[in-house]
């Protein structure tokens, strides 16, 4: 069951068309907007004759200059107060993406934790899904996906994630959310005051795959809700683990659970993700369960 991506509101909306080699986005009045820009390929693939909404982003197109256009699906956001945890698939072409990733939204912030220190950082859920590969976000071309090489262009490979991975969404309403959002902001002003790695200043210092990863964050912010019991220091380890404990300690709770995936998008940047079961197998079933 694919739900879409969430996100917030932006600067036009309408549907995405393509006539004659110009792509544009047609208002509810009929006027056209940003018929002048580049428009990347893979939003006209999936979202052609669709509503969306787009906005411009800071960062720049390294071939024009020009600003960036995002798009996402114009599907509304879930009623505040809400958290939703994301289960990654991994990334097959990197060594480091092998047990998968997690992040969390909450009320509209995407808080995503990384060793890279980078990638530590709290995004719109728009961003965090539907970045464009262009610019900084863009894969190097051969098997070299990231480059440092010109430090005025650097290729991160990080644009969005529905783009690059299959997704699953445990989605939790009504909850009072206001301490984990302080802990996860708290955390990530921690991490980007850290001094820098000596060895790679590119990466984040107290990163660490057993103690403190993109995983054990998020754990200890969902443990601050009052779920103490969420276990797990890998990826798809404490995703279900979560899943299974608030949903057993939830019953006193006005608010709702959900758990659906969102399948990748495919494009031509990236190749299929894929989820890492052999370390995973008592979750296998339940993968099953929320798969298309």
């Amino acid at each position: 069951m694919n739900k879409g991506g969430i996100g917030v509101t932006d600067s036009w909306s309408g549907v995405l068309e393509s006539v004659e080699g110009k792509t544009f986005i047609t208002g509810s009045g009929g006027e056209c907007f940003l018929e002048d820009d580049f428009i990347w390929p893979g939003y006209i693939k999936h979202w052609q004759g669709k509503k969306v909404v787009a906005r411009y982003i800071p960062q720049r197109d390294y071939r024009s200059g020009a600003p960036i256009v995002l798009i996402r699906p114009d599907i509304p956001a879930p009623a505040q107060p809400f958290f939703e945890l994301y289960f990654n698939e991994r990334l097959v072409m990197y060594p480091a993406s092998f047990f998968g990733h997690i992040a969390i939204n909450v009320n509209n912030r995407v808080f995503n934790f990384s060793h890279m220190l980078n990638e530590n950082e709290i995004i719109t859920p728009g961003e965090y899904f539907y970045r464009p590969p262009l610019g900084e976000f863009s894969p190097a071309g051969g098997k070299q996906r990231v480059d440092f090489s010109d430090p005025d262009k650097p290729r991160f490979d990080k644009f969005g994630r529905r783009f690059m991975r299959s997704i699953y969404v445990f989605r939790v309403q009504g909850m009072q959310t206001h301490k984990l959002e302080e802990f996860l902001v708290s955390e990530m002003e921690r991490i980007h005051r850290a001094p820098l790695n000596t060895k790679d200043p590119a990466k984040y210092n107290g990163f660490t795959l057993f103690t403190e990863n993109c995983t054990t964050i998020i754990r200890s912010g969902l443990r601050s809700l009052g779920f103490p019991g969420i276990t797990g220091f890998l990826p798809g380890d404490m995703f279900f683990s979560a899943v299974r404990h608030i949903n057993k300690n939830n019953r006193q709770e006005t608010g709702s659970v959900e758990l659906f995936q969102m399948p990748q998008l495919k494009v031509e940047e990236s190749p299929y993700s894929a989820i890492p079961l052999m370390f995973y197998p008592p979750n296998w079933i339940k993968v099953k369960q929320v798969s298309p």
